[in-house]
């Protein structure tokens, strides 16, 4: 029996070093080249595997176990830098495997055997619930497992049909494992491999504190998978980390083109590349393509220019202020250095042409804010408030417009307040940050006043958050029973607007728990902390990383609180 082991060993060891050729020259030319930092890839031999049918026939969990039955014959293993990169690997593996119809695909009509995601213990850089995407897109589901020792990868097993051979099992077809791991993992496992894995293999090597310097070492390794995602997000952060706000683009309306510019004897060509351009705008602007967005931005202010040549006089009108308006809003968008400068540089010209106009000042604000000029954002972001109010700008804005600015002002009034004293370089007095906080409680509810629960039922929300933020702010430095009755008030009407717990998100909850825990309110404190932290470790908020750890700290003291308690 043994003779006939060792000549299949050597036949299926023989033809996979065949097959294994096939499969590198393959992908030599496939796009996983560019996607992984490194791939590696090796042939078991017959050396090899005899060695694992030898451990695993005796093994008492593998009764009848054959030599057909191991799954790595030909392993693979695509590395990558960072954890996000292990998705794109996946789904380029994935059509590899199952719709590449190249002739010359070694894995042409494979079958896909098994399907095993190692977790490992990273916890923010978590991403199984995309990996489980990527496999139910091919009706198919990945099995997630945790080993004792912290060995994180994903294992794809499949199987190669080969042709018949006489030397072969009946039917045998050439198994391969596909591994995906980040660098940081695939240094891990192969220390463990030489040194932990050999010591669990063989209990005369056994070493009383080498499993425990290996997990020590598992736990730097995902550490720094995790801190190595930060660094990428990091490094892709906009000029102003903390303005997780977007510029929002404010809805188009029902008025038409030839109604906004109906003062105004317009060809029809420049109305139907206006309007090409607003839909390419809008269209960027949904996919964030910084690209398209500066495409978007020269495209406006050549419409401009070509507009003004044809014109008998080349004063600026409506439909000139408006492509401006757009040339401006597409650089501030794509929120370059080189791009908000161009924005502001637009803002000013045209802000002494209409001195009035409640958009140019809006927009002007937030350019100021971006750039860090905090007392010039609010102080202009204020005026297009009063502006909007009295409705005498040179050129016409839009009534789609004015609802914008009335609505979200206010709310942003006070949003960049509190940037200006999150970023602040100096330290403030209590007293001055008491009374910027008051004003911007003071301008938010202006407009929460004004506001339609049910027509606007997100702003709704939005508002009442902010304002129990101020306040709670205002009490932490002067506390009033006064302001804990009108904070706990705002948070029973938050919590009011929302049929569960779970549905809040995360900053409507950092908010809560920062209340409730200057309330002292332990109960509250239980349940807000959990949810935010399953929210901050599952990567369901979509502002900087920087305030998801600021958020974490706030758990960790409002779990000593509930400890205590």
């Amino acid at each position: 029996m043994e003779k006939i082991d060792r000549g299949t060993a050597e036949s299926i060891s023989y033809k996979a070093t065949s097959y294994h050729h096939n499969i590198v020259s393959y992908l030599n030319d496939h796009e996983l080249q560019n996607l992984c930092y490194a791939r590696k890839s090796r042939v078991k031999s017959k050396k090899d595997i005899l060695g694992k049918y030898n451990r695993k026939k005796t093994d008492p969990d593998k009764k009848g176990y054959k030599i057909e039955d191991i799954s790595d014959v030909i392993g693979l293993r695509f590395i990558v830098l960072f954890k996000q990169d292990v998705i794109p690997v996946i789904n380029s593996i994935i059509s590899l495997l199952t719709k590449d119809n190249d002739s010359k695909n070694p894995f042409h009509n494979c079958s896909i055997e098994e399907l095993i995601y190692y977790k490992g213990n990273v916890s923010l850089s978590n991403i199984s619930h995309k990996v489980r995407d990527s496999f139910s897109s091919i009706g198919m589901d990945i099995k997630e497992r945790n080993s004792r020792e912290g060995y994180s990868s994903i294992h794809i097993v499949c199987n190669l049909s080969t042709e018949y051979s006489d030397v072969l099992p009946e039917n045998y077809k050439i198994p391969v494992e596909i591994q995906v791991r980040t660098i940081f993992e695939d240094a891990w496992g192969e220390i463990d491999h030489k040194y932990g894995y050999k010591a669990r293999r063989d209990s005369n090597s056994f070493h009383p504190t080498l499993d425990k310097h290996l997990q020590t070492l598992k736990q730097f390794v995902d550490a720094c998978v995790d801190y190595a995602d930060l660094i990428v997000e990091e490094s892709e952060i906009e000029l102003n980390p903390t303005d997780f706000s977007k510029v929002l683009n404010i809805p188009e309306g029902s008025e038409s083109l030839s109604e906004l510019f109906s003062d105004l004897n317009i060809e029809e060509k420049y109305l139907y590349e206006y309007g090409d351009a607003i839909q390419a705008k809008n269209k960027a602007i949904k996919e964030s393509n910084g690209k398209e967005l500066i495409r978007c931005a020269d495209h406006f202010l050549s419409i401009k220019n070509d507009y003004l040549k044809q014109k008998a006089d080349l004063e600026n009108d409506t439909f000139s202020f408006y492509c401006s308006l757009n040339y401006a809003f597409c650089n501030l968008v794509n929120n370059t250095e080189k791009g908000v400068k161009n924005a502001k540089d637009m803002y000013l010209t045209l802000k002494e042409v209409d001195p009035d106009n409640s958009l140019i000042l809006m927009r002007l604000g937030q350019t100021m804010g971006r750039i860090g000029e905090f007392d010039d954002s609010i102080s202009l972001i204020k005026e297009s408030y009063t502006k909007a109010i009295n409705r005498k700008s040179k050129f016409k804005v839009k009534e789609t417009d004015i609802k914008y600015i009335l609505s979200k002002v206010p709310k942003t009034v006070g949003y960049y307040i509190w940037l200006k004293i999150y970023n602040s370089d100096k330290s403030l007095e209590n007293e001055y940050i008491k009374n910027l906080y008051q004003e911007a409680y003071e301008f938010t509810l202006e407009g929460f006043k004004a506001l339609n629960e049910d027509n606007h039922a997100e702003e709704y929300i939005d508002y009442q958050n902010n304002l129990v933020f101020y306040l709670t702010e205002i009490n932490k430095i002067q506390d009033t029973e006064e302001n804990r009755e009108l904070i706990r008030e705002k948070l029973i009407a938050i919590e009011d607007s929302y049929k569960s717990p779970e549905d809040i998100d995360a900053t409507i909850l950092d908010t809560l728990l920062s209340s409730y825990y200057m309330l002292e309110d332990i109960d509250k404190c239980r349940i807000y902390s959990q949810l935010l932290k399953t929210k901050i470790f599952k990567k369901s908020y979509d502002f900087d990383d920087s305030e998801a750890l600021d958020m974490l700290e706030l758990v960790d003291k409002v779990n000593d609180l509930v400890t205590k308690e």
